[in-house]
C-alpha cells in the first residue's frame, strides 16, 4: 500500500470512511535515565485518534528510584493524552509477570479481558486506562 493508496481510500472507502480519522504509524518513545543509567524506556502508539497503546521496559536499576520512576512516567502519560486527545489507553501484560501486573495497575490501568492466544499458545491480559 502506497501514502496515495491510503489518501485515496480516506474519501472513498466503502467501508464507512474507517481510513478517515486514521492516525499515520507513528511510535511515541521516550527513556528515562539517571546520571547516565538507563532505568526504563516505554512509548506509544496510536491506534485510532483516540486510543493508543503503550509499552513500557523497566531495567534492573529502577527499582532503586521507583518513587520518582512512577511519578514521571505518570507526568508523561498526562502530556502524551491532553496533546493528542487521547481517551484510551491500551497495554498488555503477560500474565505469568506479577511485576508487570502491578505496574500497569499502579500507573492507573484496570484488567479489561484475556487476550486468547496472544504469546503463541498462551493468554495475555489487556489492560486499559480511560481519560
Amino acid at each position: 500500500m502506497t501514502k496515495e493508496d491510503y489518501e485515496y481510500l480516506k474519501d472513498h472507502s466503502a467501508s464507512r470512511g474507517i481510513f478517515k480519522n486514521t492516525p499515520e504509524k507513528v511510535d511515541y518513545s521516550y527513556s528515562l535515565e539517571h546520571e547516565g543509567t538507563l532505568l526504563g524506556s516505554g512509548g506509544f502508539q496510536l491506534i485510532n485518534t483516540t486510543t493508543a497503546w503503550c509499552w513500557l521496559d523497566l531495567t534492573i536499576h529502577a527499582k532503586n528510584y521507583m518513587t520518582e520512576v512512577y511519578r514521571l512516567i505518570k507526568e508523561w502519560i498526562e502530556i502524551f493524552v491532553k496533546d493528542k486527545e487521547v481517551k484510551r489507553l491500551q497495554a498488555y501484560v503477560d500474565p505469568e509477570f506479577p511485576e508487570a501486573i502491578k505496574t500497569v495497575e499502579h500507573l492507573g490501568f484496570k484488567y479489561e479481558c484475556d487476550m486468547e492466544l496472544f504469546y503463541g499458545d498462551r493468554n495475555a491480559y489487556l489492560y486499559k486506562r480511560l481519560i
